[in-house]
């Protein structure tokens, strides 16, 4: 009986469920209350095919990167290092030079990038000059490379600057320590690691940083938008001239028609009987004369009546994404004098109303046609700046060793340079 009724004994269950044993037979029972297996449904791979077919990065690409980066650390003697030598000891008075800006540049380059002392430099710049050169000691590396800018060659932004191009800009601030303090220490002993705020301006095709402020974390980021674009349409080319007449300063270049330089333009009928109300809305197609200037992508945080205005003046078009509560009314108080950040409230919030029905509309509404307006203009391509910011920090460090205000700048200085020449380089292994 114990054999009987041991595990050995029970008949197998199979897929259909349990068995029982009636006359010898067995017999199958349905399991009840048996729980589907659910299968997830494959989203991505069927609705959205364009995600697999883009064309990944090859690891030869990325090994050709890689060297080419690893290459340029070489420092040798080049002839146009003591051609430039003369040239800066020509007219000179007291003590002459002994080693050339390009030089100091190619050492300042090495050092940034593999992040050591200007003693670990200056044995390694000793090692690749040869035995029969001397090379600079760590005072005159830290003179010459820390104590003020030096040029870096190869750090020029190279950018296409084509008459009628749309260059796309992105800004975004982060924040950078001036110490090498960690959370642990911060915790421990109470002392608070101090860091400053970066602003920066980046090109979206090259990824390169065209112009940067340094501020406290107190800082505000649209206050300094105005000299940042400046900067950066200068070293891109284009002329800094008053544009907030021209009528393609305010066109949304992602929203064109499939025709090129073409734009859908839609004009509201009122009624005459006092109550203003939409009677016709007429769309049309109109053709522009030139691409607007530049294309800015920005987070909520240059939401401003200045940012608004300044980027009016030089043919900026402009994709902020502005407060759910703003209000329509241009504010002359704070250079709101064209209206321009009244326009992009009216085309976020209100989906190209007017002031009379977007002084009615609730918050609801107001975010889906943000939402329809973030798809169509392509917000979420804002997001390149977080990848350019994260580079710049894993390539050259979170923390800065200068601690003087006037240090800091000129080893930020530095580093961008670097940055920048990192990236002509990679970009030249490849093409």
């Amino acid at each position: 009986t114990a054999f009987h009724n041991s595990r050995a004994s029970r008949p197998r269950t199979g897929a259909a469920g349990r068995h029982s044993r009636r006359g010898g037979q067995s017999i199958p029972i349905k399991r009840a209350n048996i729980i589907p297996e659910i299968v997830p449904k494959q989203r991505d791979r069927k609705t959205n095919p364009t995600r697999y077919n883009k064309p990944t990065r090859s690891s030869a690409e990325t090994d050709a990167r890689s060297v080419a980066v690893g290459r340029s650390l070489v420092i040798t003697l080049d002839p146009e290092w003591e051609k430039q030598l003369e040239e800066m000891n020509r007219s000179k008075r007291g003590r002459p030079y002994k080693y050339s800006d390009l030089l100091m540049g190619g050492i300042a380059y090495l050092r940034y990038m593999i992040d050591n002392g200007v003693r670990v430099t200056e044995g390694m710049v000793d090692e690749m000059l040869g035995k029969g050169v001397k090379g600079p000691d760590h005072v005159t590396i830290w003179r010459r490379t820390c104590a003020r800018a030096v040029s870096i060659e190869g750090d020029r932004v190279t950018v296409e600057t084509t008459d009628g191009k749309t260059h796309v800009l992105l800004a975004d601030s982060t924040g950078i320590t001036t110490t090498g303090k960690g959370r642990w220490i911060e915790l421990k002993w109470k002392v608070k690691c101090n860091f400053i705020k970066l602003h920066m301006l980046a090109e979206e095709e090259s990824r390169k940083i065209l112009a940067f402020r340094v501020t406290d974390t107190s800082g505000g980021d649209a206050k300094n938008l105005p000299g940042m674009l400046d900067e950066a349409l200068n070293k891109l080319g284009v002329p800094l001239e008053d544009r907030s007449e021209d009528p393609v300063a305010s066109v949304e270049v992602e929203s064109t028609p499939a025709e090129e330089n073409t734009v859908e333009m839609t004009t509201d009928y009122l009624c005459d009987c006092g109550c203003r109300r939409p009677i016709l809305r007429e769309r049309r197609t109109a053709k522009l004369e030139k691409p607007p200037v530049a294309l800015l992508r920005a987070d909520g945080g240059y939401d401003s009546y200045e940012a608004f205005s300044h980027c009016k003046r030089r043919g900026v078009h402009t994709t902020i994404r502005v407060r759910i509560d703003s209000s329509c009314e241009p504010d002359d108080k704070y250079g709101d004098k064209g209206g321009a950040r009244s326009e992009a409230v009216l085309d976020q919030l209100g989906g190209g109303c007017t002031a009379e029905q977007f002084a009615k509309m609730g918050k609801d509404e107001r975010k889906k046609h943000q939402k329809e307006w973030k798809a169509r203009v392509k917000f979420n391509s804002r997001w390149i700046i977080e990848i350019i910011i994260s580079s710049f920090k894993r390539l050259l460090g979170e923390a800065l060793r200068s601690v003087n205000l006037k240090y800091i700048m000129i080893e930020l200085v530095t580093k961008i340079a670097v940055y920048n020449k990192t990236r002509n380089v990679m970009r030249e292994a490849v093409w």
